[in-house]
């Protein structure tokens, strides 16, 4: 009887191997990571192409072609796909993307809003709204369209011209602005909130450290203007009550700048000068390599958040950067936010414009679910007010300096 048994034991064990498990067939979801709208064309090419999760991911819902529709249901099957799903009550948010103003922040601020979503497994709707310029016009149409489809909150990266547009039209949603401070906006309109950094709090830190000779860098943009302005301000207006006016010497740099002999060598008023870099990276380290070869004995060379840049550690050798200071806003490192940003190629590390998105999708979930925020910035007269930290760029990372 044993040995009996014994020989039916592998039968058995053969015969347990066809129950059905009693756990579920996990679900699929796929997740939109363009800031494009796709149209019937757009999913046609998509699918002519092979690039089937593309074409899914952008028909999350029934198709109007049939046959399109068709193929969508196939590969739901297939593939056992479920469509996010937003409970009544979850965060619902419109995107609005002006594409010629802003260029590549169409695509990294929707990326910084999808990364943080991800890395807090919320529940969410985000819908992208093209528009070809910030002309009041485009702006109204887009913003009646988004009401029409009942978002509540409203991210709009767009640049101040945009933005004063935007407050004229009385908007009947609360909109965050991540690119623009409030001081640029003369009359603001009670429902806009921004998120721009503020160049005079980090001028301001800055200046402090001044000798009594400032030179200032700057490009002719019109950020290089501003910033330009308003270093000679804040300098003469520090100054003056303690150590009377300074000296101060100004210079613009335009696209065919690249020798500064004239300026820089043996020029006895730039001794023990403070520098101010009111330049992109690429022209700061231009500027740095020269006052090094002129030999200017420079007291410090100071900047704001354009030069908070990796890419200067690699432009500069640490000879050219060594009395250099930066300010930066970007002051809270959210390690499991930054490697899902990380993940979809995006930065929020040093790019201001994509940190600022992520403190503002932040505070929009705090404000809709009354979720803990992972950014606590204070918020003061509709301005996400950023603390000032300074940094000096070491020989492989920005090093903070104490106050």
């Amino acid at each position: 009887m044993k040995q009996f048994l014994i020989l039916l034991l592998p039968l058995w064990l053969f015969a347990q191997s066809h129950l059905i498990s009693p756990v579920a067939l996990p679900k699929t979801y796929i997740l939109n990571l363009d800031a494009e709208s796709c149209n019937n064309a757009c999913l046609q090419e998509h699918l002519q192409y092979g690039q089937i999760f593309s074409f899914l991911a952008h028909s999350d819902r029934k198709l109007q072609d049939p046959l399109m529709d068709q193929i969508r249901m196939v590969h739901v099957n297939l593939f056992n796909l479920t469509a996010p799903a937003v409970a009544e009550g979850e965060l619902r948010i419109a995107l609005l993307l002006p594409h010629r103003q802003i260029g590549r922040y169409a695509q990294s601020t929707a990326q910084s809003i999808f990364a943080y979503l991800l890395s807090q497994n919320s529940q969410y709707e985000l819908k992208s709204f093209r528009i070809e310029e910030e002309s009041p016009e485009q702006i109204a149409k887009a913003l009646s369209m988004i009401k029409a489809e009942g978002f509540a909150y409203l991210i709009a990266p767009l640049t101040a011209q945009g933005a004063r547009h935007l407050s004229t039209l009385d908007p009947l949603l609360w909109v965050y602005i991540p690119t623009v401070h409030q001081s640029e906006i003369s009359t603001p309109h009670p429902n806009l909130l921004f998120g721009g950094i503020d160049y005079e709090a980090q001028l301001e830190a800055l200046l402090a450290r001044s000798s009594d000779a400032l030179v200032i860098f700057y490009d002719e943009s019109a950020l290089g203007r501003k910033l330009k302005s308003q270093t000679e301000q804040h300098y003469l207006e520090a100054r003056e009550p303690m150590h009377g006016i300074g000296s101060v010497y100004s210079y613009g740099l335009d696209q065919k700048s690249s020798n500064l002999k004239h300026p820089l060598q043996n020029n006895p008023a730039f001794e023990e000068a403070t520098f101010v870099l009111n330049t992109p990276v690429v022209k700061s380290a231009m500027v740095m390599s020269q006052i090094t070869l002129y030999e200017v004995n420079a007291s410090t060379i100071l900047s704001t958040q354009i030069n908070y840049d990796p890419l200067l550690l690699t432009m500069t050798q640490y000879q050219d950067r060594r009395k250099m200071l930066i300010a930066s806003g970007i002051t809270v490192y959210n390690p499991i936010i930054s490697e899902t940003n990380a993940l979809l190629g995006n930065d929020i590390n040093y790019d201001w414009i994509n940190y600022a998105t992520t403190i503002g999708i932040d505070y929009i979930r705090h404000l809709s679910i009354g979720s803990e925020r992972e950014y606590p910035a204070s918020i003061i007269d509709a301005q996400v007010r950023y603390p000032v930290k300074l940094y000096a760029p070491g020989y492989a990372t920005f090093e903070p300096v104490n106050p």
